[in-house]
């Protein structure tokens, strides 16, 4: 009985395993090659037109994004970090403006007892610069950068507004006994424009140093150093500095008056941390005997660049008529006894504050009149002073409604 073997499809030849004829071989070779392309074209991105890269090419552009990511990560942590800390600037900015010819909820910001006082259609303001910074209290990298974009905005280093080793409370102090000091300067300037008899002394008014307290007193009037007679704060001051200190400090003597009492003590000196000369670490101001007594409503306002526009506001209160006619002004500048004018911080900050209050002319001391080149605003006539009778003069062509004999700033 015969046996076939498998062998050659549809040919009956047994024992031919495995091999096929060549049209077979030709035909399921094109279709393996079908497939094998198919197969590709799937992992390639068949359809779609584009050829997908391959699997390891994918991987190092997925890492390139990543490390591009963390790059940029980074360089915005190494910005921000720096730009989030405190910096050793000050930022001014326009502060408050205050008519010193005015009211506040109904009183008077300056009222004069035992004289004739009279009404005003003048607007005399005063004109402040708010400050940012200090001890504990430093901007942050961030807001120095959009005060330095800001166009009505200044700032200062921290030493300006700070002596190393001056604290918060300590430049506080000293910024309201100044303010003190300023309105009895102001009444001896008003009062000498006037033409009214008074006396003068200088008295201690507080202490910027610890270290003559107990030998010295508020409300003590120095009339003598060293055994030479002094009747002004600058000739207290000249013989003060002109003394001798050592390392460890120095001594003077002093003839005071106390409670109506003339009596000597010997008081201490030592190296002011701001001007380099002896000093008593106290702060004096004039104060004078008048006939009739001041008094102001100010709050909160430190500093003595206000002397100007106070002097101003007491000389218009005690003569009949309105010093500027119906006009705003406002105005900034410290002021001595003899109604000299000098410089003040903040210029460029108390114009846009004053002409932001409605002031449409503004009196600068001559000092600081070429800093208003290019930043005076629209809308205000700003006017340099020497004296208190410049400002005065000025003053007084504004009421008339003529053009003051007075330099410009800000062209």
């Amino acid at each position: 009985m015969a046996e076939d073997f498998p062998g050659e499809k549809g040919t009956g030849r047994p024992g031919l395993q495995g091999t096929d004829s060549p049209r077979e071989q030709k035909t399921q070779g094109a279709q393996e090659t079908q497939r094998t392309q198919e197969t590709q074209g799937l992992l390639h991105g068949a359809g779609s037109g584009q050829p997908r890269p391959p699997m390891r090419r994918q991987r190092k552009e997925r890492y390139g994004s990543r490390v591009q990511w963390l790059a940029g990560l980074a360089a915005m942590v190494l910005l921000t970090v720096p730009l989030s800390l405190p910096t050793a600037f000050m930022i001014e900015k326009p502060g408050p403006v205050v008519d010193t010819v005015g009211e506040i909820e109904g009183v008077d910001i300056i009222s004069i007892d035992g004289r004739k006082t009279y009404p005003t259609d003048s607007s005399l303001a005063l004109t402040t610069v708010s400050v940012a910074g200090g001890p504990g209290r430093q901007p942050t990298g961030f807001e120095a950068v959009a005060a330095w974009f800001d166009p009505v905005t200044d700032m200062q280093p921290q030493e300006f507004y700070y002596p190393l080793g001056v604290t918060f409370e300590q430049r506080s102090q000293q910024s309201e006994l100044q303010m003190t000091s300023s309105q009895v300067t102001a009444e001896v300037a008003a009062v000498k424009h006037l033409g009214i008899d008074f006396s003068m002394e200088t008295r201690i008014v507080g202490f910027a140093e610890p270290f003559n307290e107990g030998t010295l007193m508020a409300n003590d009037a120095v009339v003598a150093v060293n055994g030479k007679s002094v009747s002004s704060v600058t000739q207290v001051q000249k013989a003060i500095q002109a003394s001798k200190v050592g390392a460890d400090g120095g001594s003077v003597e002093l003839g005071i008056i106390r409670e109506g009492k003339k009596m000597t003590v010997q008081a201490q000196t030592k190296v002011s941390a701001e001007t380099g000369k002896p000093s008593l670490g106290v702060f004096i101001s004039p104060h004078p005997r008048f006939p009739f007594e001041v008094s102001y409503a100010i709050e909160n306002i430190g500093g003595s660049s206000a002397g100007t526009m106070m002097a101003l506001g007491i000389i218009d209160k005690m003569t009949p008529g309105s010093l500027a006619g119906d006009t705003k002004v406002a105005g900034t500048g410290t002021i001595d006894i003899d109604g000299k004018v000098g410089p003040i911080a903040g210029v460029a900050q108390k114009i846009v504050g004053a002409r932001k209050a409605g002031a449409e002319v503004f009196l600068t001391p001559e000092q600081n009149c070429a800093q208003l080149k290019g930043r005076v605003p629209e809308g205000i006539k700003a006017y340099s002073m020497k004296t208190l009778d410049d400002a005065v003069k000025i003053l007084e062509s504004v009421a008339q409604g003529k053009e003051p004999e007075a330099p410009r700033c800000g062209a």
